[in-house]
């Protein structure tokens, strides 16, 4: 953080570290993208928030103690000063007393009513280094729940994303459900929900990308058709998969495959889990499909019947078939000739 103006300051990190993307933006932060590592670099300011949840209005304030008493937690409101024969430490509000206690507690009354994300970030804290929560912590979570509805939607998708990729993720989304956060999106946390995550976070890799679905347990798919203007076409794709292929009456492998011969393997576990079908029926149904080796191949077909359409759908039926273990060996060609003359 810098008291003064920060340009000279910068221009001299680019001379000396050489960064490949040099980002600024609109509350007087820099980001240097150098190789291996980043450097973020701030103006001293203060803000002001319009109202509760917003963003906040950020103003230089050419004070490094203001500066840190605006932030979120007291171990997050320290500065070393980096002036010649001034490596002093900055402490205001506290900070280091409560690191070496392992408290987190915020610096001011209300904090989570000027940004209810800030709840968020005190769950990851408090996994990630295993810190207690303060009284006056503890009480602003309410604060959180009251406003949470005011933060847009991209704000809590990049929430859930810093959350997914956490070594303790389990227990981030665990308490995220459990203090509610989400309240407004469906009331109380469900035991269903709670099971649905923990499925999800023992299937899926920690990458930020698979955001969506551990939304899901908290009622993301009652109301994502008011924020698909926020997903890209895959995410929309993935969520659409879920509600509009709904399971065979037979859960055989055969009828699987019409269902869900367009996802993924990861798509299929997380559909199975999704729809409480049981686990053994999508990985027998898995590893059948890895292992086909189908005598006839597609292009077969279309060059036989001159019909694309009509090739690709009795393809797929039969695909089916020997998926269930109803084609005889050497019966291939029979059977796709007699499903043409049955089905069209």
């Amino acid at each position: 953080v810098c008291e003064r103006r920060e340009n000279k300051f910068i221009d001299a990190l680019i001379l000396n570290f050489r960064p490949k993307k040099v980002v600024k933006s609109l509350f007087f932060t820099t980001k240097l993208y150098c190789d291996g590592f980043e450097i973020d670099v701030a103006q001293a300011r203060e803000e002001s928030y319009p109202y509760p949840g917003a963003l906040p209005e950020v103003r230089p304030c050419y004070n490094i103690v203001k500066d840190l008493k605006r932030r979120d937690f007291t171990i997050n409101s320290m500065a070393v000063s980096l002036k010649p024969g001034a490596f002093n430490i900055i402490d205001p509000l506290g900070g280091l007393e409560d690191l070496r206690n392992r408290v987190l507690r915020v610096n001011k009354k209300a904090s989570f009513v000027d940004d209810p994300t800030r709840a968020f970030r005190a769950i990851r804290y408090s996994k990630r280094l295993k810190f207690k929560y303060a009284p006056e912590t503890i009480e602003e979570f309410d604060n959180a729940r009251r406003y949470m509805k005011n933060v847009s939607f991209d704000r809590l998708k990049r929430e859930i994303q810093k959350s997914i990729v956490e070594k303790e993720r389990l227990e981030i989304l665990y308490e995220i459900g459990e203090k509610e956060l989400f309240d407004s999106w469906r009331k109380g946390f469900s035991l269903r929900g709670k099971e649905l995550l923990r499925s999800f976070h023992n299937v899926l890799p920690y990458e930020g990308k698979y955001w969506f679905y551990f939304m899901i347990p908290f009622g993301f798919l009652d109301f994502w058709g008011d924020v698909s203007h926020s997903l890209t076409s895959e995410e929309k794709k993935a969520i659409k998969s879920l509600i509009e292929k709904r399971p065979p009456r037979n859960i055989s492998p055969g009828e699987l495959y019409k269902v869900l011969k367009d996802l993924s393997p990861l798509q299929i576990r997380i559909w199975g889990l999704y729809y409480g079908i049981e686990e053994n029926k999508i990985n027998e149904y898995l590893e059948r499909f890895s292992t086909l080796k189908p005598s006839v191949k597609l292009r077969d077909l279309i060059e036989k019947t001159s019909d694309p359409v009509k090739a690709r759908l009795t393809y797929e039926k039969y695909i089916s078939l020997l998926l269930d273990g109803e084609i005889a060996p050497g019966m291939d060609w029979e059977v796709l000739m007699k499903l043409i003359k049955e089905n069209f």
